[in-house]
């Protein structure tokens, strides 16, 4: 790597995160790159910690972008700020999350006629009036799937879902078809 090609200076001495409305810095350290130089270097100088690559610092700031975009802020940004010293650059990710997207309505058609105590659509209309979510999204398209396969639709396939963002409201639909096949018995 080229941590034997910058001085002490262009080094990366630490990473800290502002302006997360949800993730944690473990799980924001998670999805970047750009690492702070591990405790033995930090303390007690052994080893080096990696040059500042401005490159990868812009890539991280849009990794983090998308980080949040997929959990709902459809128009979070994220600034960088390099805080050069002696000791080696400091790198703030500034995170500006923007409206929360809510899922207004979700809509699933195509669902055959079960007798069930629990609709088969529960999980996708458990999403109505929270935060737009993909990876809750994806789980309940797959939780709607396992249910359809479960009362004997063994051959439905993946649901596809649409969804339409209105950014200027804040809000989200969901449409869902579903193509459970005929059933097995």
């Amino acid at each position: 790597q080229r941590a034997a090609r910058c001085g002490a200076a262009e080094r990366v001495r630490a990473v800290s995160f502002d302006g997360s409305p949800h993730f944690d810095d473990l799980t924001m350290a998670a999805s970047i790159v750009t690492h702070e130089p591990g405790l033995l270097t930090r303390w007690f100088r052994i080893g080096k910690g990696e040059c500042v690559d401005s490159l990868e610092v812009q890539r991280d700031a849009l990794r983090l972008a998308i980080l949040h975009r997929q959990a709902g802020w459809f128009q979070a940004s994220v600034d960088v700020v390099l805080a050069r010293g002696r000791d080696g650059v400091r790198v703030t990710f500034a995170i500006t999350p923007g409206p929360e997207v809510r899922l207004d309505s979700a809509r699933v058609r195509g669902l055959p006629e079960v007798d069930l105590r629990r609709p088969l659509d529960a999980a996708v209309r458990a999403l109505e009036g929270k935060r737009l979510d993909r990876n809750q999204v994806d789980t309940a398209l797959s939780n709607l799937l396992g249910r359809l396969r479960d009362v004997g639709y063994a051959r439905a396939r993946i649901p596809e879902g649409r969804i339409t963002i209105d950014t200027a409201a804040a809000t989200a639909m969901l449409d869902v078809t579903v193509v459970p096949g005929t059933r097995v018995r």
